[in-house]
């Protein structure tokens, strides 16, 4: 018996369909030439963000920290050098940084834009020397300056807001607060604003620490450990109204699904993911 060519097509119509189904074809993302997923925003103001989806393996490979630029797919992670790889790829490279005297970079915080690089500096002896501020141009890294930040006084430094028109950054101090400072174009970094533990937390007698900002700068995220160290320990989240004003809180802790740790947290723009570490293993929480 002839087969029809409408019956034919059919056939095949069917045969995709099922297709579909059983691998799962209709669930394909969809990626964009820059190679960053595009997502409605999922912030509300005056809303806490809301993981729904546990906590998966980014990075397992002695990594403290992550820190993505969106809009290029590009990620840095501390995994005791800087490497550089693909947003959410465990495939990564060690970065090529200008160096000399045998001095090596980590704790690397890449800014939203991808192209400028914030990383503390190290001798051979493993003893921190200072803050290093570092510029890419078609994929090569120079060396622009070095950042007013003391080692002596600076204990940690969190990943930027954008730079363009001026990057904030926060930082723990030894005095314990969470410091505010901004980028005014002469390498002077004036502080901004100070935050003690009681007034993000709640607790007086909290610690505050590894804070970072989203890119447009109006949320920020932090570790914080409870009742002097002796409580618990959580991902705490605050957020204003504009990049010009001071953070008020106190925080409140994110509920992350399958949470495994609280360092290094970062929050992208979008609210759509939660990056941080535990056991030098890189996580990731999405809505």
């Amino acid at each position: 018996m002839q087969v029809q060519s409408h019956e034919v097509r059919v056939l095949l119509l069917l045969l995709l369909c099922a297709c579909n189904q059983i691998f799962d074809l209709h669930k394909t993302k969809l990626r964009f030439p820059d190679g960053a997923a595009k997502a409605d925003p999922m912030c509300t103001d005056g809303s806490l963000p809301a993981f729904g989806v546990a906590s998966r393996v980014v990075i397992a490979n002695q990594c403290t920290s992550y820190s993505p630029a969106e809009s290029i797919d590009l990620a840095m992670s501390s995994c005791g050098y800087i490497f550089a790889g693909a947003i959410d790829s465990d495939t990564t490279s060690a970065l090529q940084l200008p160096s000399s005297n045998g001095d090596y970079f980590s704790d690397g915080r890449l800014a939203p834009e991808g192209d400028r690089l914030i990383a503390r500096r190290f001798n051979m002896l493993q003893q921190a020397q200072g803050y290093e501020l570092f510029v890419s141009s078609n994929g090569v890294w120079t060396h622009d300056k070095t950042l007013p930040f003391s080692v002596s006084t600076v204990v940690d430094v969190g990943m930027p807001s954008r730079f363009d028109p001026g990057a904030h950054v926060m930082m723990r101090q030894t005095d314990g607060k969470l410091h505010e400072r901004v980028d005014d174009g002469s390498n002077t970094w004036p502080e901004r604003a100070a935050y003690d533990a009681g007034m993000l937390t709640g607790d007086t007698s909290a610690y505050v620490m590894m804070a970072s900002l989203t890119p447009d700068g109006r949320r920020m995220v932090f570790k914080a450990n409870l009742l002097g160290g002796d409580g618990p320990t959580h991902i705490m989240y605050v957020e204003r109204s504009s990049i010009d004003v001071a953070f008020s809180g106190p925080g409140q802790a994110l509920d992350v699904p399958g949470q495994v740790g609280s360092n290094w947290p970062y929050l992208t723009e979008n609210c759509g993911k939660l990056y941080y570490s535990d056991l030098s293993t890189i996580y990731v929480a999405e809505q």
